[in-house]
Parts: structure tokens; sequence; C-alpha cells
């Protein structure tokens, strides 16, 4: 019993069975790679827009055992928590839900037809935005509203718009992806802004609330080694609101600021063409392969 049925192929009858049915392998590769050229074309070029941001230490110190021995070592666990607090607040679907109330955000996410590099503009979908009334026009499917939701947007978001990284523990890096390279720069000055507004706010309220319950335990005493221990305690958190009040940057401060892109991320169309090429190559020769087997089995079982 030959080679053929005992499931075995020497190299050089598989090299054979490619000479030989060369003009199918041809034709199914030619084809898949004019189709790989069509379909990266096709695909929308994506700009990106990065920002280093140095993560600022907080202002009130916390005067635990572990902050004290964490900072002898070196080590911040303050921005640590802080920079983690920021990455989850990225994430959030309540991040999503405040972005997508700012002007030109929810319908340059979800509805973008493609960016026009001749007028720096963004065209909509005619099927889903009509920009001239500013309404969404979409049929929405089922569970879905006709004007998108801020689930949609955060799940667009968090899949193709917004990533990031910890560089370390005093920086990260934030990165916007969108057609639109004004829009992508535009969103991650917003998204900069917004994270430092809603951390200021958050530390606001707490700094605010701390000082109203220590002025009313300090009118409380009388004696003079407890208000002093309440005033060492008010000071921080009066240095906190001064800090952000005259402070734009409060939280995040770009070390490198947002810029508008002048070449796209990707898509990389020659690798593209490559892959999909290769997979032409691969598909005509396994079928050809197969076919090759079947009909020497039937023959031998002839």
């Amino acid at each position: 019993m030959n080679d053929y049925y005992e499931g075995r192929l020497t190299i050089t009858e598989l090299f054979k069975i490619g000479i030989k049915r060369k003009l199918t392998i041809i034709s199914v590769t030619s084809f898949f790679a004019i189709f790989s050229i069509f379909y990266a074309l096709s695909v929308d070029d994506i700009y990106e827009s990065r920002s280093i941001l140095e993560v600022k230490q907080s202002n009130i110190k916390s005067a635990s055992s572990m902050s004290a021995i964490s900072s002898l070592a070196g080590i911040s666990l303050e921005n640590n928590k802080e920079i983690s607090e920021i990455i989850q607040t990225l994430k959030s679907r309540d991040f999503a839900k405040h972005l997508i109330k700012f002007d030109g955000v929810l319908e340059s996410l979800l509805a973008i037809d493609f960016y026009d590099p001749e007028t720096k503009s963004i065209v909509f979908d005619s099927t889903l935005f009509d920009k001239r009334n500013m309404k969404w026009v979409r049929i929405p499917s089922k569970n879905q509203k006709q004007t998108p939701t801020f689930l949609e947007a955060h799940y667009e978001l968090q899949k193709n718009v917004i990533s990031y990284k910890k560089i370390d523990d005093n920086y990260i890096e934030i990165i916007v992806e969108h057609p639109s390279p004004i829009f992508a720069r535009d969103l991650l000055i917003l998204i900069i802004k917004e994270l430092n507004t809603i951390i200021r706010d958050k530390d606001t309220t707490v700094a605010k609330n701390a000082i109203n319950f220590l002025n009313l335990e300090l009118n409380k005493t009388n004696q003079v080694e407890i208000r002093k221990s309440i005033n060492e305690l008010i000071k921080p958190n009066l240095e906190m609101l001064m800090l952000a009040d005259i402070d734009d940057y409060y939280k995040l401060e770009p070390i490198d600021q947002p810029f508008i892109p002048e070449t796209r991320s990707s898509p990389n169309r020659k690798l593209i063409c490559i892959i999909i090429t290769m997979l032409g190559l691969f598909l005509s020769y396994f079928y050809v392969l197969i076919r090759h087997i079947f009909k020497r089995e039937f023959k031998g079982v002839n």
C-alpha cells in the first residue's frame, strides 16, 4: 500500500500536487488579492491623538502609618490609588453619559459616515442623523431608541475610541482614535478637562464638608491642644480648595498636549492585502490537496 493510503504525503508529492493544480491556486489567490485591495481601500482611515498626563498628588495627605511607611520606601500608594480611580472613571458608564451631553459628541461617535479632509468636517450618515435639523432619524432595532443611549455611546467609546495606559506611578497616557483627526483631538481635550472637573468637584465637596464639620467641633471646645489639632486638620482642606479654584489642571496636567494627527494610525492596508492574499493561497492549496486525496481514495476503493 502506498503512502497515500497510509495517510502520508512527502514534500515532493505536495509540491507536485501544487504544480499540477497551479491554475486553480493562482486563480483563487488572485481573486483574494483583488478582493483584499478593494477591502483595504474601503476601510476608513483612523487617526490617533495622544496625551501624556501627570497625575498630581492629593493635597490632603493621609496620616496613616501605611502612608508614612510607603513614603519612606519611595512608594506612592496614594498616586497608585488615584491613577486606578482615573482609569475606572474613564471606563465608567457615568463618564460616557457625562461626555455625550456636550454638543456633537454623540453623533460624531455613532452617526459618522466618513471624514472629508477637504472641508475638514465629519459627514454624517443621513439614515441615522439629520444634520440640517440636528435630529436622529435612525430606525431603531429591538430594545433600541431612535436617539442612541449613553450605553451605546459607552460601548463605542470603550471598544473603538478611548484607550489608556499607566506609564508609572505619576503618569498616564490617554489615546483617542477616530476617523476625524480634529474630533480625536477635541474629544481628548474634553476628556482631560472633564476628568479634572469631576475630580475637583468631588474633592471640593469632601473638603467643604470636612471644614464645616471641623468648625463645628472647634466651636464646641476651649481646650488649646484640641483646637490646635482641629486647625491643623482644617489647613490642608483650605489649601486644597484654593488650588482647586486657581488650577485648571487640578488633577491631570498634560505633559504632552493633545494634537491633531497628520497621518493615520490605521489601517495598515499593505498588511491587510498580504494577510488576505496569503489566506487565499492557503485555502486554495488546501482545497486542491483535499480534492486530490479524496480522488485517490475513491480510485483505491474502486
